[in-house]
């Protein structure tokens, strides 16, 4: 018996039944709107870097419509506080979420004190960065008066 490469069988038993299977008007339709699902979730989802890579390339034109605030653009993402304030920081820090419960808190139980705590109105850190000793710690944070 003759010996077939496996892979070279695979590959042309893949192209007959796309060639049988893509007669279709209505697969054809199928497959493209796969396809482009496909690419809108591979780009929206910054898959492998690439709306990140697509960024690059008008780097302001970003940081005026807002995707800087989901995405890194040139390695820095932004906070904004419509009509406050402007952050920004390294696109790998994160929001210090003790900031959020603190917020939420401080509105379920108002203090009967006249003099109430300061909370930040945000911070943002390194990953691990409470888990550092104090004097190593890199954590701006935004206290609005």
């Amino acid at each position: 018996p003759k010996r077939r490469n496996s892979w070279a069988y695979l590959f042309e038993r893949l192209f007959k039944d796309l060639a049988r299977y893509s007669a279709s008007p209505r697969r054809d339709a199928t497959y493209w709107s796969i396809v482009v699902v496909s690419l809108v979730l591979t780009v929206a989802s910054d898959f492998l870097g690439v709306m990140r890579w697509l960024l690059s390339f008008s780097p302001e034109a970003a940081r005026e419509i807002g995707l800087d605030q989901i995405y890194e653009v040139q390695g820095l993402k932004a906070f904004r506080q419509p009509q406050r304030y402007r952050l920004r920081y390294p696109g790998q820090w994160l929001f210090d979420q003790s900031v959020a419960f603190s917020k939420e808190a401080a509105r379920e139980m108002p203090t009967l004190r006249k003099k109430r705590a300061v909370i930040p109105d945000a911070a943002f850190g390194p990953p691990g960065g409470g888990l550092l000793a104090a004097a190593k710690r890199e954590n701006p944070s935004v206290i609005v008066h």
